[in-house]
């Protein structure tokens, strides 16, 4: 049996995270199920589709990840299984959702379009979709033999903007925020290497219409209490936190939000 992971927006401990559970675990009921995160913000595709693409390798070389976080279901998105060239399968919308994680598991080997049964409800394709595919998958089914083939060039990806990125300067978007108020935005570590910003050093948060101080850090005691912190958090992505408090409320962030970081040392010439 193959390992079994989910990732919702349903809510911890919600009868539709029950309901999943309970196909799988008729459908594969030897395989061990992951609950990967069900607290993602509702219908938030692109800061889910990030989450996913740093977990789902988790799962290791065969694991089956069962994705939900689909605003459009019933519409005429499709619903994909997608084998990842590193053996992971991907199971859920056609809405973004799955592309980076598809990137981060070394790209598609095949795409599988499944048809919903003719008497499913059109409201939860989490419990008669996705669940029953999954269950398949892991219980060592053929994904050919789940629906038909479809061009993996096809699939919807997020739309995930590159940083502008110069000396002393990351300008990107904000990413979204954990349950503790970290911010994460859409760039990565390389960014504050390419703007010379390292650890230590000043900088201005411009987000929104606020500006604040803040120093670039490695962890989140390198700042006192209730101050603010830019970092590179545990996935490679730059963030800002603020030390036993919320930067997110700080910041005032809103998902897709700009923010500039901006160095204050003087440039050496």
């Amino acid at each position: 049996m193959r390992l079994l992971g989910l990732l919702t927006d349903y809510g911890a401990g919600s009868e539709h995270v029950g309901a999943i559970h309970a196909v799988l675990a008729r459908g594969a009921p030897g395989a061990d199920r992951i609950d990967l995160a069900h607290d993602l913000p509702p219908g938030r595709v692109r800061w889910a589709s990030l989450v996913l693409g740093r977990m789902a390798r988790l799962l290791g070389g065969d694991g089956v990840v069962v994705a939900v976080v689909d605003p459009g279901v019933g519409s005429g998105r499709r619903a994909l299984v997608v084998r990842t060239a590193e053996g992971i399968d991907l199971v859920g919308p056609d809405n973004g959702l799955l592309a980076p994680a598809v990137h981060s598991l070394g790209g598609v080997t095949l795409a599988i379009e499944l048809r919903p049964p003719h008497d499913a409800p059109p409201t939860f394709h989490g419990r008669d979709v996705f669940a029953p595919a999954a269950a398949a998958l892991a219980s060592g089914a053929d994904p050919g033999r789940l629906g038909a083939v479809v061009d993996p060039a096809s699939l919807v990806s997020p739309d995930l903007p590159a940083p502008e990125v110069r000396t002393g300067l990351v300008a990107t978007e904000v990413a979204g925020w954990d349950r503790f108020g970290n911010v994460a935005t859409l760039a990565r570590s390389e960014a504050l290497a390419g703007a010379g910003l390292g650890v230590g050093d000043p900088v201005v948060i411009d987000a929104g219409a606020s500006e604040r101080r803040a120093v670039v850090g490695r962890a989140f005691a390198d700042v006192p209490a209730g101050d603010l912190l830019v970092h590179v958090d545990s996935h490679g992505w730059v963030a800002v936190a603020v030390n036993r408090g919320d930067a997110a409320s700080v910041l005032t962030a809103e998902e897709g939000m700009r923010i500039r970081l901006r160095g204050t040392s003087p440039i050496p010439t």
